[in-house]
């Protein structure tokens, strides 16, 4: 293996590296403008492009979607004069379930490996399921929370806009899937950092994974990192960065949802040895308490074949094999 760069806790299995020789871009992944919703032709329009990118990819990516500029650029800018404090002072506010206390994040493990990167975790408030968890907000830079907080609610209402397109897309009326929706309810939100790695061959920000959630919404700054596996053949194919735009993927309840017509993909964050990444994510799911299973409009035919066991978002944690119909 040569030369350890990294604490051997990061380094992950050999078949989960990334081969840094090999970026293929995402020439084909949907970008899809929201800039154009006056009309009945338009709506059909852009639900048609969702439709296609939920089914093809579980990805694409919105632009014009009418969250300011100003919104995304002093999220970012605030989270990276947090991650860029000493250790200790981002400890101060750490994390810590026990005490039911969000806030900084140290490296985390998936399947054992340490993750190569730092977060920052709060919640809009108005969370419904849990009221005794609490966000802790550092001193400096002092700004951090207004922006955090107003990035949450636009992104929430831009999440609300993006999942009636998804009912449309489906051949339903918008508020089919809205309705399981409301504003400032279980708005889950992390910022992340990954700094730079003198190893990015042998470690990831973000070990390949897919997402529980109903959709996820992400921001990432220009230096990218973001990757998805091509369903066509397995290929790692780079989300490429574009400024302001929203990355948005599907997650295990829409897939349960549409009985697998829209599909949930494994992504991965890939490190570089000279730039820093950042992102921010909220993931949008239905108000606590809902059922996730196929939709009846979803199942066709005389003998309805549901692949999913129908769960409550209660369960939100559960594996997704624990979740399908053997």
């Amino acid at each position: 293996m040569g030369e350890v760069l990294v604490d051997e806790a990061f380094i992950q299995l050999e078949e989960n590296r990334p081969n840094l020789a090999l970026t293929v871009d995402d020439d084909e992944l949907p970008v899809i403008d929201l800039s154009n919703l006056e009309d009945d032709a338009s709506l059909a329009s852009v639900a048609a492009q969702i439709g296609h990118a939920c089914r093809t990819w579980g990805f694409f990516q919105v632009i014009n979607h009418g969250v300011a500029d100003e919104v995304i650029e002093n999220i970012l800018s605030e989270a990276g004069k947090f991650f860029e404090l000493p250790l200790e002072e981002k400890r101060k506010i750490g994390k810590d379930f026990r005490k039911r206390q969000l806030g900084f994040c140290e490296p985390d493990r998936v399947h054992g490996v340490r993750q190569w990167r730092q977060g920052f975790d709060y919640l809009v408030i108005g969370y419904d399921e849990d009221k005794e968890l609490t966000n802790q907000w550092p001193e400096y830079p002092p700004e951090l929370r207004k922006w955090a907080l107003k990035f949450s609610s636009e992104t929430e209402k831009l999440g609300m806009r993006i999942i009636g397109l998804v009912s449309l897309s489906l051949g339903r009326p918008a508020s089919k899937l809205s309705g399981y929706f409301k504003l400032n309810t279980r708005r889950y939100t992390k910022l992340h950092h990954c700094p730079p790695c003198p190893a990015p061959h042998l470690a990831l920000g973000a070990s390949a994974h897919e997402d529980e959630g109903a959709l996820a919404l992400l921001i990432q700054d220009s230096v990218g990192g973001l990757e998805i596996k091509r369903r066509a053949d397995g290929e790692w194919i780079r989300v490429r960065p574009i400024p302001n735009a929203y990355v948005v993927n599907v997650g295990h309840m829409m897939e349960a949802w549409t009985n697998g017509e829209y599909v949930s993909v494994m992504h991965r964050v890939k490190l570089k040895p000279d730039k820093g990444r950042l992102s921010c994510i909220l993931f949008f799911n239905p108000i606590h308490g809902t059922t996730i299973e196929p939709l009846e409009e979803i199942l066709k035919g005389e003998s309805p074949n549901p692949k999913y066991k129908p769960y409550s978002l209660g369960n939100y944690f559960a594996k997704p094999e624990e979740l399908v119909n053997n």
